[in-house]
């Protein structure tokens, strides 16, 4: 039986052996050759990954196709019922920064001042941490120009 088992030790160890040189030689060889290993044992084997039949490619765009048809035909239905909400500026400043994008670091396109009165277009779907303090943009409309303002300083007037 320690004859047996003795025996599987050492097949095990030099097959353990004989694939780690396996793998140092092609490691060896991908820095060589300056390419990552995975390129690198292509060039070796000489065999291409298989590539995606032209049938398969177009049967999956037109799959992503259908769905942004789809989504697009939800968004239009989404547009022509939705009302727009209106919001009243709430800031002690006196005015309140419109942003091209939902973006601190993104540039001011207007200054609201407080007390005016702006439309709801929809909120952005991310919450993010500003000041420390939880909340969303929202994308409002304002003297005809559209952008991103925080949360915090509107307040949705009820219907």
């Amino acid at each position: 039986m320690k004859n047996k088992q003795s025996k599987y030790k050492i097949f095990l160890f030099r097959f353990v052996l004989v694939l780690s040189l396996i793998m140092a030689f092609i490691i060896g060889y991908s820095v060589f050759v300056q390419q990552p290993v995975d390129k690198a044992l292509i060039n070796l084997t000489g065999t291409k990954p298989q590539q995606p039949s032209i049938d398969s490619l177009l049967f999956r765009l037109e799959e992503k196709d259908k769905l942004i048809d789809s989504l697009n035909s939800e968004l239009n239905l989404y547009r022509r019922v939705q009302v727009h909400k209106k919001a009243t500026i709430d800031v002690e400043s006196g005015t309140l920064n419109m942003r091209d994008k939902p973006l601190l670091s993104s540039n001011v396109i207007a200054r609201i001042p407080d007390g005016s009165v702006i439309d709801i277009l929809y909120f952005d779907t991310e919450t993010y941490y500003l000041e420390g303090e939880r909340g969303k943009w929202v994308k409002v409309k304002y003297a005809n120009q559209e952008g991103w303002v925080w949360n915090k300083y509107i307040i949705i007037q009820e219907d």
